[in-house]
């Protein structure tokens, strides 16, 4: 009757199928529910430590309401997801399509049928990539997908989604500006390190949790850059591969 969805990199607490069905048991407006994905660190090491600090970033990670939200309501997508098994098939599943951001694709057919709700009761643990570099690979495609995505669906870009977007924009023209003084390579580079740096430092202050260390912080700020940047770096790729191909 109920289909519960969890990923690899998840771990559910013990009570999460029994809340997720029954919402949807005393909910029937509800096509499906999800709740938050809170990343712990794999070890107690400063990178896996910061790298985590980096995903539970409500700003850096875009400002989903599975990632910033205390407060139970409905929204555009969940993480995971639980559903009602006949409308899930009633709108024909998962499409294979896409290889990434199948989720975001069907809640927002679901959500003709019903409320896509996040449920604040449900906490899932989420466990990061190891590096920074594997770290760019994820959101780098994330972002190629998202493109995909807009361009199949029609769909628009989400305001959170722009902010990201022009986040990156203003903080490469200032680099660009304050390159454009540099007379030597060797203090461009470390111009646009200090730019990026100092964003990253306040993406962090104000978006992540407090009482961590000085070393976690900065490997917090890198790996929120490698984010936003990867992210970001894919969505450009893809447009200008999707533009080309439609010359």
């Amino acid at each position: 009757e109920y289909l519960c969805r969890v990923d690899a990199r998840s771990v559910i607490p013990t009570d999460y199928v029994r809340l997720c069905t029954d919402l949807l048991a005393s909910r029937p407006d509800v096509a499906v529910t999800g709740g938050a994905q809170v990343a712990r660190a794999r070890s107690e090491g400063v990178r896996d430590r910061g790298i985590a600090r980096a995903l539970n970033n409500r700003y850096s990670m875009g400002g989903s309401r599975y990632r910033a939200s205390a407060a139970s309501g409905p929204t555009d997508t969940v993480y995971l997801g639980a559903f009602r098994t006949e409308h899930l098939r009633s709108v024909g599943g998962w499409n294979e399509y896409f290889e990434t951001n199948q989720d975001f694709e069907l809640n927002r057919r679901l959500s003709q049928i019903g409320e896509v709700w996040f449920d604040a009761r449900l906490t899932v643990s989420y466990t990061p990539r190891r590096s920074l570099l594997a770290l760019w690979r994820q959101y780098h495609r994330f972002g190629r997908w998202k493109v995909r995505y807009w361009r199949v669906t029609g769909d628009m870009p989400r305001r959170r989604q722009v902010v990201i977007l022009a986040g990156v924009a203003s903080s490469l023209t200032g680099s660009l500006v304050y390159v454009s003084s540099a007379q030597h390579p060797f203090r461009a580079g470390a111009r646009v390190l200090a730019v990026f740096g100092l964003a990253a430092v306040v993406v962090d202050a104000i978006g992540a949790a407090a009482h961590s260390s000085l070393p976690t912080r900065c490997v917090s700020s890198v790996a929120s850059t490698v984010v936003a940047v990867g992210w970001s770096s894919g969505v450009v790729r893809e447009a200008l591969a999707t533009s080309s191909r439609q010359a």
